[in-house]
Protein backbone atom coordinates (compact mmCIF):
# COMPACT_ATOMS: atom_id res chain seq x y z
CA UNK A 1 0.00 0.00 0.00
CA UNK A 2 1.62 3.37 -1.08
CA UNK A 3 1.47 6.42 0.49
CA UNK A 4 -0.96 8.26 -1.35
CA UNK A 5 -3.83 5.14 -0.27
CA UNK A 6 -2.49 5.57 3.22
CA UNK A 7 -3.60 8.71 3.74
CA UNK A 8 -6.67 8.54 2.24
CA UNK A 9 -7.43 5.48 4.07
CA UNK A 10 -6.80 7.85 7.43
CA UNK A 11 -8.90 10.33 6.33
CA UNK A 12 -11.76 8.11 5.17
CA UNK A 13 -11.46 6.46 9.20
CA UNK A 14 -11.29 10.39 10.54
CA UNK A 15 -14.19 11.37 8.54
CA UNK A 16 -16.50 8.02 9.40
CA UNK A 17 -15.23 8.77 13.21
CA UNK A 18 -15.83 11.68 13.32
CA UNK A 19 -19.39 11.01 11.54
CA UNK A 20 -20.27 8.23 14.31
CA UNK A 21 -19.06 10.65 17.12
CA UNK A 22 -21.49 13.58 16.65
CA UNK A 23 -24.48 11.14 15.75
CA UNK A 24 -23.44 9.98 19.55
CA UNK A 25 -23.08 13.19 20.79
CA UNK A 26 -26.31 14.09 19.24
CA UNK A 27 -28.47 11.12 20.78
CA UNK A 28 -26.99 12.25 24.29
CA UNK A 29 -28.10 16.34 23.73
CA UNK A 30 -31.05 14.94 23.34
CA UNK A 31 -31.22 13.81 27.14
CA UNK A 32 -30.17 17.12 27.98
CA UNK A 33 -31.96 20.48 28.73
CA UNK A 34 -30.92 23.47 26.38
CA UNK A 35 -28.05 20.54 24.53
CA UNK A 36 -27.77 20.87 20.79
CA UNK A 37 -25.28 19.69 18.23
CA UNK A 38 -25.13 22.72 15.19
CA UNK A 39 -24.54 21.18 11.96
CA UNK A 40 -23.11 24.17 10.12
CA UNK A 41 -21.13 24.07 6.76
CA UNK A 42 -17.65 22.74 7.60
CA UNK A 43 -17.82 22.56 11.10
CA UNK A 44 -20.46 20.32 13.54
CA UNK A 45 -20.90 22.34 17.06
CA UNK A 46 -21.83 20.40 20.27
CA UNK A 47 -23.13 23.36 22.72
CA UNK A 48 -23.93 22.29 26.30
CA UNK A 49 -24.31 24.73 28.13
CA UNK A 50 -25.22 23.06 31.80
CA UNK A 51 -23.55 20.37 34.25
CA UNK A 52 -21.07 18.58 34.40
CA UNK A 53 -21.51 17.79 30.43
CA UNK A 54 -20.11 21.82 30.26
CA UNK A 55 -16.39 21.29 30.93
CA UNK A 56 -16.77 17.90 28.59
CA UNK A 57 -18.62 17.74 25.65
CA UNK A 58 -17.79 21.22 24.17
CA UNK A 59 -15.69 20.25 20.85
CA UNK A 60 -16.49 21.20 17.71
CA UNK A 61 -15.13 19.13 14.47
CA UNK A 62 -14.09 20.79 11.55
CA UNK A 63 -14.23 19.43 8.30
CA UNK A 64 -10.86 18.51 6.94
CA UNK A 65 -9.12 20.37 3.39
CA UNK A 66 -11.25 23.23 3.27
CA UNK A 67 -10.08 26.75 1.31
CA UNK A 68 -9.19 29.74 2.55
CA UNK A 69 -12.56 30.92 3.13
CA UNK A 70 -14.32 28.28 3.75
CA UNK A 71 -11.81 28.07 6.93
CA UNK A 72 -12.16 31.02 7.92
CA UNK A 73 -16.36 31.04 7.56
CA UNK A 74 -15.80 27.76 9.29
CA UNK A 75 -13.74 28.85 12.89
CA UNK A 76 -16.69 32.55 12.41
CA UNK A 77 -19.44 30.14 12.55
CA UNK A 78 -17.66 28.00 15.81
CA UNK A 79 -16.89 31.01 17.58
CA UNK A 80 -20.39 32.53 17.04
CA UNK A 81 -21.97 29.64 18.25
CA UNK A 82 -20.20 29.58 21.32
CA UNK A 83 -20.08 33.16 22.18
CA UNK A 84 -24.52 33.18 21.44
CA UNK A 85 -24.71 30.06 24.40
CA UNK A 86 -22.03 32.11 27.08
CA UNK A 87 -19.50 28.86 26.34
CA UNK A 88 -16.23 30.52 27.30
CA UNK A 89 -13.76 27.36 27.27
CA UNK A 90 -14.43 25.05 24.20
CA UNK A 91 -11.85 23.18 21.74
CA UNK A 92 -11.53 22.19 17.94
CA UNK A 93 -10.47 19.33 16.60
CA UNK A 94 -9.05 18.83 13.18
CA UNK A 95 -6.80 15.71 11.04
CA UNK A 96 -3.51 16.31 12.03
CA UNK A 97 -2.54 16.55 8.42
CA UNK A 98 -4.64 20.04 8.15
CA UNK A 99 -1.85 22.55 8.44
CA UNK A 100 -3.99 25.36 7.06
CA UNK A 101 -6.46 24.65 9.43
CA UNK A 102 -4.05 23.89 12.64
CA UNK A 103 -2.64 27.64 11.36
CA UNK A 104 -5.64 29.16 11.21
CA UNK A 105 -6.76 28.07 14.75
CA UNK A 106 -3.74 29.19 16.00
CA UNK A 107 -4.15 32.86 14.60
CA UNK A 108 -7.25 32.94 16.67
CA UNK A 109 -5.66 32.17 19.69
CA UNK A 110 -6.55 28.23 20.25
CA UNK A 111 -3.22 26.73 21.73
CA UNK A 112 -2.90 22.72 21.26
CA UNK A 113 -4.09 20.69 24.27
CA UNK A 114 -3.95 17.02 23.62
CA UNK A 115 -3.85 14.66 20.58
CA UNK A 116 -5.99 11.24 20.18
CA UNK A 117 -5.54 8.43 17.84
CA UNK A 118 -8.77 6.52 16.27
CA UNK A 119 -8.31 3.21 15.65
CA UNK A 120 -10.71 0.97 13.13
CA UNK A 121 -10.81 -1.84 11.90
CA UNK A 122 -13.36 -4.63 10.74
CA UNK A 123 -14.90 -7.24 13.15
CA UNK A 124 -17.17 -9.33 10.95
CA UNK A 125 -14.67 -12.30 10.34
CA UNK A 126 -13.33 -12.13 14.28
CA UNK A 127 -14.57 -13.95 17.33
CA UNK A 128 -12.82 -11.63 19.64
CA UNK A 129 -11.37 -12.71 23.31
CA UNK A 130 -12.84 -15.25 25.19
CA UNK A 131 -14.06 -14.94 28.59
CA UNK A 132 -11.58 -17.53 29.52
CA UNK A 133 -8.82 -15.14 27.77
CA UNK A 134 -9.29 -12.47 30.18
CA UNK A 135 -10.26 -14.23 33.45
CA UNK A 136 -13.96 -12.91 34.15
CA UNK A 137 -17.19 -12.66 33.65
CA UNK A 138 -18.38 -10.50 31.08
CA UNK A 139 -22.19 -9.81 29.88
CA UNK A 140 -24.45 -6.75 29.56
CA UNK A 141 -24.28 -4.93 32.39
CA UNK A 142 -26.68 -1.98 33.86
CA UNK A 143 -26.26 2.04 32.99
CA UNK A 144 -25.68 2.40 36.85
CA UNK A 145 -22.74 -0.14 36.70
CA UNK A 146 -21.35 1.24 33.90
CA UNK A 147 -21.04 4.35 35.09
CA UNK A 148 -19.87 3.28 38.39
CA UNK A 149 -17.19 1.40 36.87
CA UNK A 150 -15.87 4.51 35.15
CA UNK A 151 -16.21 6.65 38.33
CA UNK A 152 -17.01 9.86 36.22
CA UNK A 153 -17.70 12.56 37.46
CA UNK A 154 -21.02 13.82 38.99
CA UNK A 155 -24.14 13.50 36.95
CA UNK A 156 -21.48 13.10 34.17
CA UNK A 157 -23.50 10.37 31.13
CA UNK A 158 -25.74 9.72 33.57
CA UNK A 159 -28.83 11.11 31.52
CA UNK A 160 -28.17 9.21 28.83
CA UNK A 161 -30.75 6.86 27.17
CA UNK A 162 -29.43 3.13 27.67
CA UNK A 163 -30.86 2.26 24.63
CA UNK A 164 -29.01 3.75 22.25
CA UNK A 165 -25.76 1.72 23.45
CA UNK A 166 -24.64 -1.56 23.32
CA UNK A 167 -23.22 -2.35 26.98
CA UNK A 168 -20.38 -4.78 28.20
CA UNK A 169 -19.04 -5.03 31.66
CA UNK A 170 -16.65 -7.46 33.16
CA UNK A 171 -16.63 -8.62 36.44
CA UNK A 172 -13.98 -10.66 38.73
CA UNK A 173 -15.80 -12.74 41.82
CA UNK A 174 -19.39 -11.22 40.96
CA UNK A 175 -17.73 -7.44 41.03
CA UNK A 176 -18.09 -5.25 37.81
CA UNK A 177 -14.16 -4.22 37.61
CA UNK A 178 -14.55 -3.14 33.50
CA UNK A 179 -16.89 -1.86 31.32
CA UNK A 180 -17.12 -0.69 27.82
CA UNK A 181 -19.69 0.91 25.68
CA UNK A 182 -20.85 1.00 21.71
CA UNK A 183 -22.69 3.07 19.55
CA UNK A 184 -24.44 2.15 15.89
CA UNK A 185 -24.37 4.74 12.84
CA UNK A 186 -24.25 4.09 9.45
CA UNK A 187 -22.39 0.85 9.19
CA UNK A 188 -20.28 1.55 11.94
CA UNK A 189 -19.80 1.24 16.12
CA UNK A 190 -18.07 3.33 17.90
CA UNK A 191 -16.60 1.88 20.92
CA UNK A 192 -16.25 4.06 23.78
CA UNK A 193 -15.63 5.13 27.43
CA UNK A 194 -13.84 1.70 27.65
CA UNK A 195 -12.33 1.57 31.85
CA UNK A 196 -11.23 -0.45 34.60
CA UNK A 197 -11.48 -0.16 38.17
CA UNK A 198 -7.72 -0.08 39.16
CA UNK A 199 -8.20 -1.53 42.91
CA UNK A 200 -9.96 -4.36 41.57
CA UNK A 201 -8.29 -5.35 38.01
CA UNK A 202 -5.14 -7.64 38.72
CA UNK A 203 -2.79 -6.49 36.03
CA UNK A 204 -2.39 -7.85 32.68
CA UNK A 205 -6.03 -9.45 32.89
CA UNK A 206 -7.01 -7.90 29.76
CA UNK A 207 -10.08 -6.37 30.94
CA UNK A 208 -10.81 -2.76 29.94
CA UNK A 209 -7.57 -1.98 28.16
CA UNK A 210 -6.07 -0.39 31.50
CA UNK A 211 -7.21 2.74 34.06
CA UNK A 212 -8.75 5.56 32.42
CA UNK A 213 -7.78 8.96 33.35
CA UNK A 214 -10.43 11.41 33.68
CA UNK A 215 -12.12 13.18 31.32
CA UNK A 216 -10.81 16.54 30.05
CA UNK A 217 -12.49 16.62 26.44
CA UNK A 218 -14.52 14.58 24.17
CA UNK A 219 -12.87 13.85 20.73
CA UNK A 220 -13.90 13.01 17.69
CA UNK A 221 -15.38 9.14 17.49
CA UNK A 222 -15.37 9.33 21.62
CA UNK A 223 -18.03 10.29 23.90
CA UNK A 224 -14.94 11.47 25.77
CA UNK A 225 -12.08 9.74 25.17
CA UNK A 226 -10.14 8.19 22.96
CA UNK A 227 -12.22 6.16 19.85
CA UNK A 228 -12.25 2.97 18.16
CA UNK A 229 -14.24 2.38 15.38
CA UNK A 230 -15.72 -0.47 13.96
CA UNK A 231 -15.48 -0.01 10.38
CA UNK A 232 -18.45 -2.50 9.20
CA UNK A 233 -20.84 -3.30 11.76
CA UNK A 234 -21.74 -3.49 15.55
CA UNK A 235 -19.10 -6.39 16.51
CA UNK A 236 -18.15 -6.85 19.69
CA UNK A 237 -16.75 -4.05 22.65
CA UNK A 238 -13.00 -3.80 22.30
CA UNK A 239 -11.03 -1.16 23.68
CA UNK A 240 -9.25 0.95 21.75
CA UNK A 241 -5.27 0.30 21.02
CA UNK A 242 -2.28 2.38 19.55
CA UNK A 243 -0.82 0.47 16.45
CA UNK A 244 1.93 2.39 14.25
CA UNK A 245 0.39 4.97 12.26
CA UNK A 246 -1.64 4.11 9.23
CA UNK A 247 -2.65 1.16 7.85
CA UNK A 248 -1.55 -2.31 9.02
CA UNK A 249 -2.41 -4.61 6.68
CA UNK A 250 -1.38 -7.55 8.95
CA UNK A 251 -3.55 -6.43 11.30
CA UNK A 252 -6.47 -4.91 9.09
CA UNK A 253 -6.68 -1.99 11.22
CA UNK A 254 -5.96 1.40 10.64
CA UNK A 255 -5.19 4.60 12.83
CA UNK A 256 -5.47 8.32 12.53
CA UNK A 257 -4.69 11.10 14.67
CA UNK A 258 -6.42 14.02 15.58
CA UNK A 259 -5.56 17.51 17.29
CA UNK A 260 -7.48 19.21 19.81
CA UNK A 261 -6.86 22.96 20.48
CA UNK A 262 -8.31 24.87 22.83
CA UNK A 263 -9.88 29.00 23.63
CA UNK A 264 -10.41 30.08 26.25
CA UNK A 265 -12.72 33.66 26.12
CA UNK A 266 -12.20 36.46 28.87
Amino acid sequence: MNAASAIDTDLDLYRRGVETAVACWTSYARAIPGADVHRLPHVDVPVFTDGPERDVFNNAVLAHGLGAQERRDAVDALVTTYADAGITSYAAWVHETDTAMLAELTGRGFVHQETTWAMGRSLDSETGASHADVGADVEAGTWAEYLRVLELPPGLLERADPGDFHLALGRLDGDPVATGTAFDHDGDAGVYNVGTLERRAAPRTGLGGGRRPAPRRGGPGSAYGDPAVDRDGPGGVRPPGLPRPGPDPRAGSATCPAVALQRRVG
